[in-house]
């Protein structure tokens, strides 16, 4: 049916029913018919089936997209917006837009919106020199890309390495990443990436404390 359906903590309006407060059972986020959900760090949004996006929870970095900062109990709907695909971090959201490029809003202080700039935005950018894009996929404070040409692109913070392009600088632009060639899938977590490549083999790169990177021991 598309209803969308949320339980957990819920003291920053993340449950959307319009209340904050946590729900150990499912709890419905009134109004709402979605094709596709994701979930960021207290914030969730939904694409609905025409392309529109609508945003709740917390909105302390603008990360709902609605030009304010103020946190979301009900959907609401990012404006002049149309997405094929949702891509949430922590504090962040983007989208893969019908053209083939992605744009991003809310927490900005690494780079993970990928306009070239550090400001937080309430509103929808643009991400720099990217077009062609399939998938995109957001971890903490980065975010990744696949385009049609096969390669991936990643940017935002870096001090883990989780941007593959053989550096820990943040980077507030896409840059590529080096070791593969052709990918995918693309899979982020906090601080950590990993890429399904051209022949079914998985890549990793980013922080490796717990082992997280599978290469048979932590660093």
């Amino acid at each position: 049916s598309g209803e969308v359906r949320c339980w957990g903590a819920g003291a920053l309006s993340q449950l959307g029913p319009g209340a904050r407060t946590d729900s150990a059972s499912p709890v419905v986020v009134t109004g709402l018919r979605a094709v596709e959900l994701g979930v960021g760090g207290s914030h969730a949004c939904a694409r609905l089936a025409d392309g529109a996006v609508a945003c709740w929870g917390n909105n302390d970095k603008g990360q709902l997209g609605d030009g304010t900062t103020r946190a979301r109990g009900k959907p609401e709907a990012v404006r002049n917006l149309r997405a094929t695909q949702l891509a949430l971090g922590r504090s962040h959201t983007c989208v893969r837009k019908e053209d083939g490029r992605v744009a991003c809003w809310g927490w900005n202080g690494d780079g993970q919106l990928g306009d070239g700039t550090t400001p937080d935005r309430t509103r929808p950018v643009d991400v720099a020199d990217l077009t062609g894009v399939l998938d995109v996929a957001s971890g903490n404070g980065h975010t990744c890309a696949r385009q049609s040409n096969g390669k991936a692109s990643c940017w935002g913070w870096n001090a883990d390495g989780q941007l593959g392009d053989g550096t820990h600088e943040t980077q507030a632009k896409p840059v590529l990443v080096t070791e593969l060639a052709t990918t995918r899938q693309l899979a982020l977590g906090s601080r950590h990436t990993c890429g399904l490549d051209g022949d079914g083999g998985v890549l990793c790169w980013g922080r490796n404390d717990r082992g997280q990177l599978g290469s048979g021991g932590a660093q």
